[in-house]
């Protein structure tokens, strides 16, 4: 038995708020950020509310998360097609290179297909060799695509707010 067969993947619980408020921060720090942003109340109201905006899927050792993913439905307008967007994946640093993230994301893939969708996309730093080199060996296309941003004043301004 491999180590990535002991360690169970399964859809996040309420009752997983701090462990994956640790992990999110823990890749928020990893990406170069503070590492504070998220915090059990956020990951409550954004993914267990009354209205969640993503899902989460875990890595499981002896009770102990040691990944996640996060998802959220998305839809392509190229193709009239629903979906799902991958926004984080993570795994700690002692079992990454272990097949927990190829896991994670099967899991994510499985959660969408049950959903209806039939693709799956997430963005990865430019300068991210080593995540855009993990995404082709799943088959993912690498497009030479750009994620811009409105937020902070230039959001507000054209919100009007």
């Amino acid at each position: 038995m491999t180590l990535p067969d002991v360690i169970a993947i399964r859809p996040a619980r309420s009752e997983d708020a701090v462990a994956l408020a640790e992990l999110a921060n823990a890749l928020d720090r990893d990406q170069g950020g503070a590492g504070n942003v998220h915090s059990a109340e956020t990951v409550l109201r954004d993914g267990f509310g009354g209205d969640p905006v993503v899902r989460f899927v875990v890595a499981e050792k002896s009770g102990e998360a040691v990944g996640y993913a996060m998802f959220s439905r998305f839809y392509n307008s190229d193709t009239a097609e629903t979906g799902g967007y991958l926004n984080d994946l993570y795994v700690v640093s002692a079992l990454q290179r272990a097949g927990l993230g190829r896991r994670l994301v099967a899991a994510v893939a499985t959660e969408t297909a049950k959903r209806g969708g039939t693709f799956l996309w997430t963005g990865v730093y430019a300068a991210n060799a080593p995540a855009r080199a993990f995404y082709r060996s799943l088959g993912a296309r690498d497009e030479d695509a750009r994620i811009v941003e409105l937020d902070g004043e230039s959001f507000r301004r054209l919100a009007g707010c």
